[in-house]
């Protein structure tokens, strides 16, 4: 009997590596051999496991989404009432502590821009916002608030996060460390016209 294929742990491996070089130089500049720097591998491993560096790209996607909602599922775990689900919500993007990983918010804002760039990248970027808005429109639907600002509420929410994303990753000195959970929470209490938990 052979041994058990190291398979997953190798494009495991390689994707903490792609993830490092994509924090660091974007996606033109993560080349194959930063890449494979960056994983202690060869860039011949590399090309053995993925095809391009798009296909890397698009499972980093997959594996950022997993992380998220781990971490949500974690912060909703201590969650027990419509307003506490909605601070794990914000709080599982967004607050620093366990968990946190600022080059995985770098990745996202290059993978927002790639999305723009590339068809492939654009439709698993799409699929991960919408669904994202779909949990946060029934949070705000169990917080009682009415069908027609749904919508917009959800979206103001989701731009909030997302601009305090590329705040931290293009100019990460202008912002205090940890204004983006206290401050979106402060957002989310004027759209919403009430008092969050703390």
């Amino acid at each position: 009997m052979g041994r058990p294929s190291n398979r997953s742990a190798r494009r495991a491996q390689i994707l903490d590596g792609f993830q490092s070089a994509l924090a660091k130089h974007g996606f033109e500049k993560a080349t194959i051999s930063s890449i494979a720097s960056e994983a202690g591998l060869t860039s011949g491993l590399i090309h053995y496991h993925f095809s391009s560096k798009l296909e890397i790209l698009l499972e980093l996607v997959t594996t950022l989404n997993e992380r998220l909602e781990a971490r949500f599922q974690s912060y909703l775990a201590k969650a027990s009432t419509p307003a506490e689900c909605l601070v794990a919500f914000l709080d599982s993007r967004l607050a620093q502590g366990e968990g946190a990983d600022p080059r995985a918010v770098s990745c996202w804002v290059t993978i927002g821009t790639e999305a723009l760039r590339q068809p492939e990248v654009g439709e698993v970027y799409r699929h991960s916002m919408r669904e994202q808005q779909r949990v946060l429109k029934k949070l705000l639907k169990d917080l009682q608030v009415r069908d027609e600002r749904l919508d917009s509420t959800a979206a103001a929410l989701l731009a909030a996060i997302e601009g305090c994303y590329q705040l931290a990753a293009a100019v990460p000195d202008i912002a205090p460390p940890g204004f983006a959970a206290t401050s979106v929470r402060r957002m989310a209490e004027g759209l919403l016209n009430r008092k969050l938990p703390s």
